[in-house]
């Protein structure tokens, strides 16, 4: 497919944008997504549990929120103004997708298999045995637990996020050839509306938007991704753009802020939406090494998690009685999980995801793929 000529009316192309670089606010962003999925995750084994502490800590939904947000706006950023020129079929988009994401998912849910297997060969019992349901173990390799297809949950549960957003990337190329003539406040109709319609009909039907998880997480994911989608189209005025450092820091303190006032969950979607689309226009002058490792990091802390949980916690368990320990000392033990945890996905970003990415960047060389979107559940 050739260039085309500029269509009247049409919004201002995507260069206008600055680009998205390593080292930033994004990268800054997306290890705090996966770090907030551990903090979560973990909470099971903690003290005690955060809602106790303060409300506004017990609304971990809204971390995974975010990550759907993220997803659809670094993919819009990153491969939408790619789509044209290459000429990539919805089919081959979905396939290079595929396949930069599936091998190291599937290197962590065959390691979590084999650690099932072993522990039923041995009669140790599971913490969590029906997490670990054999029968479920295809659906879940082939990563469509969240599509509403009755696949039981479990395994590498935070997973369904990267389930859901395979079905989203599937409609991807058509959602950004349909947004291509919208601009300004259109754009933001579109991804706010697009919330605001799903979170409508949940509660007609009698619940929460932020019930679909899991078994139909897909439906919660979509409407949150068209939003980032909309939102990676979308340039904020030129005084905004020159202010995009202190908006996006700004509009991260509103989010925690709100928690504090009570649950007021569309304003936090609203606010998180700004935190994206300002931090994704803001160029640091100097960009973050660590920044930088931490962007490259958040995608193996979201898959190993889980994992390296299960190893570091049974191993405290089998030294220390976990239940017994109180006040500081027992706080300390937990947060111990956090050093093992990014150790173990240091480890395997350089042994496995690095070297599965590499594979994937030659098979597929035409379209490079961009670093996944960090994450939380």
């Amino acid at each position: 497919m050739t260039n085309r000529l500029p269509v009247p009316g049409a919004p201002a192309p995507d260069a206008a944008l600055p680009p998205l670089t390593r080292g930033g606010p994004l990268d800054v962003l997306r290890f705090l997504a996966a770090a907030f999925f551990v903090l979560y995750h973990y909470e099971q084994h903690a003290p005690l549990a955060f809602a106790e502490i303060h409300p506004g800590l017990g609304r971990g939904y809204l971390g995974t929120d975010f990550f759907l947000i993220l997803s659809g706006y670094v993919l819009g950023r990153t491969y939408g103004p790619r789509l044209a020129a290459s000429g990539v079929t919805t089919a081959g988009f979905l396939i290079r997708r595929v396949a930069r994401l599936w091998p190291p998912y599937a290197v962590v849910l065959a390691a979590l298999a084999a650690m099932a297997a072993a522990a039923a060969l041995t009669g140790r019992v599971a913490n969590n045995p029906q997490g670990f349901d054999f029968a479920a173990l295809p659906g879940h390799a082939l990563l469509i637990q969240a599509w509403g297809l009755g696949v039981k949950q479990g395994w590498n549960t935070p997973t369904w996020t990267l389930s859901a957003l395979v079905f989203c990337y599937a409609l991807f190329p058509w959602l950004w050839r349909l947004l291509a003539r919208a601009r300004g406040p259109a754009l933001l109709a579109v991804g706010v509306g697009a919330v605001a319609a799903a979170d409508l009909v949940a509660r007609a039907a009698g619940v929460t938007f932020y019930d679909f998880n899991q078994e139909m997480g897909v439906l919660r994911a979509l409407p949150l991704f068209v939003l980032g989608v909309a939102l990676a189209k979308y340039a904020p005025p030129p005084a905004a753009l020159r202010a995009s450092g202190v908006l996006w820091v700004a509009a991260a303190l509103l989010v925690v802020g709100l928690q504090m006032i009570g649950r007021v969950d569309f304003l936090s979607i609203l606010a998180i939406a700004a935190t994206i689309a300002f931090a994704g226009v803001s160029a640091p002058r100097r960009p973050s090494a660590l920044a930088a490792l931490g962007g490259r990091l958040s995608f193996s802390l979201y898959l190993t998690h889980t994992l390296a949980g299960i190893v570091w916690f049974r191993a405290l368990g089998a030294v220390v009685h976990l239940q017994a320990l109180q006040g500081p000392i027992a706080w300390l033990v937990w947060a111990s999980a956090f050093p093992a945890a990014l150790a173990a996905a240091y480890v395997f970003h350089r042994l496995i995801e690095t070297p599965l990415k590499g594979w994937s960047d030659r098979r597929f060389e035409r379209v490079r793929a961009p670093q996944p979107e960090a994450a939380p559940a």
